[in-house]
């Protein structure tokens, strides 16, 4: 998965999570299809 994102410009961070468990942070640069952007993280449960 890594490897993918790197190949178009993008990053993975893995961590543990406070709480338990694993964190999973994916940054990816936009496309000019992009219609909307979110600027605030959000958690997925």
């Amino acid at each position: 998965m890594e490897e993918r994102l790197r190949m178009v410009g993008g990053r993975l961070d893995i961590d543990a999570a406070p709480a338990g468990g694993l964190r999973l942070r994916i940054g990816m640069p936009l496309t000019d299809t992009a219609t909307e952007i979110e600027t605030e993280p959000r958690e997925i449960t």
